[in-house]
């Protein structure tokens, strides 16, 4: 099994944009007596994080400035509210679809949009833009086609969760996954803790998806499902999985080149993502580490960010 371990410092790029959110997040939200210290205290630990652990580290010193457990609860509320009040009119949609898991994937690809890291400043109108275009998205329909079939085949469906709001639309995906496929049981994994935009139980629940899927969280607080921080409850969820759908870049970043049989459903936002992966900004991806050689492909842009696998 290759799980990233080694620690290595990230690359100056990964820094640079993680700066960018630290001093944005200080200068809205820390009394400006307690901004430089706070800027000390993150710089001095960020610089020996490794890459995976580059939002938590700044994050848990944010928390002890703010004195909150969820740094971002207010922006995570509106976000999860604005889809939640979106869900039957997509819902709708989907029942009047020719392909309702491809059109439900597609709408669960367009709830990506929602993230901190890369989208801090997206407006709600921006994001209804996104999710009302899915109809222009395009999938390799050999790739759909290899997906689906595992999917008839497969009796345990893991299902890694990313943002709020997103995990909404993540909702739907399970409902009709259940509707076209009742005899799979499907898991999901979400944050044990709050981290950025990523959805922990709590905004789960709130999605409706505990109606069709089995929630396990994943027992930390890093953006993702890092597997070495990972509780034994939810490795061995993912053990049991014969297939496993990883939302989100983050997701991506930790568990491609892993031992299971991912495929990831995500909107590539960062610039270094794009140039490996051939994909425009915002561009849809339905990728496997199977079929779609993202080994290969990425390993260069690992090697530039700063991870190493085991």
């Amino acid at each position: 099994m290759i799980i990233m371990e080694e620690i290595m410092p990230a690359s100056e790029a990964c820094l640079e944009c993680n700066r960018k959110r630290y001093t944005k997040f200080a200068n809205d939200n820390i009394d400006k007596d307690k901004i430089a210290n706070f800027l000390d205290e993150v710089e001095e630990a960020i610089v020996k994080a490794p890459y995976q652990e580059l939002e938590s580290t700044w994050e848990r010193i944010a928390r002890k400035y703010v004195k909150s457990d969820d740094i971002h609860k207010k922006e995570k509320e509106i976000y999860q509210q604005c889809i939640l009040s979106m869900k039957d009119d997509i819902e709708k949609m989907l029942d009047e679809s020719d392909d309702i898991i491809n059109d439900a994937i597609k709408f669960a690809i367009a709830g990506n949009v929602i993230d901190f890291a890369t989208r801090p400043d997206l407006t709600l109108e921006e994001l209804k833009e996104v999710i009302n275009g899915v109809k222009n998205f395009k999938f390799d329909e050999e790739l759909y086609a290899k997906f689906i079939e595992e999917l008839e085949e497969a009796k345990e469906v893991v299902i890694l969760l990313d943002n709020v709001g997103e995990v909404v639309l993540d909702a739907l995906l399970c409902k009709k996954l259940k509707t076209v496929y009742p005899d799979k049981h499907i898991t999901v994994v979400p944050a044990s803790y709050p981290i950025s935009s990523d959805t922990t139980a709590k905004e789960a629940y709130e999605s409706g998806i505990a109606d069709y899927a089995d929630i396990v969280p994943n027992g930390n607080d890093i953006v993702g499902t890092y597997l070495p921080k990972c509780s034994k409850e939810c490795i061995d969820v993912l053990d049991r999985a014969d297939i496993i759908i990883s939302k989100g870049m983050a997701n991506f970043e930790v568990m491609s080149g892993s031992k299971y049989n991912v495929y990831y459903f995500f909107l590539c936002k960062c610039k270094f993502y794009c140039e490996a992966l051939n994909a425009e900004m915002m561009q849809e991806m339905f990728i496997s580490d199977k079929y779609s050689n993202v080994g290969k492909r990425m390993e260069k842009t690992w090697k530039e960010l700063g991870r190493t696998n085991e």
